[in-house]
């Protein structure tokens, strides 16, 4: 049982630092790509 908490948190914890990272790149990329992002919207 203990096992399976903690996998499911881990897991948990991954997810989120792998949206965090997506929305890092994202925002690096309208920085970069301003005027690139006035036809596209990264949302």
């Amino acid at each position: 049982y203990e096992i399976r908490v903690f996998r499911f948190v881990t897991s948990y914890s991954v997810g989120a630092s792998n949206t965090n990272m997506s929305k890092l790149i994202r925002s690096s990329v309208r920085a970069c790509c301003s005027n690139t992002t006035k036809f596209f919207n990264f949302d």
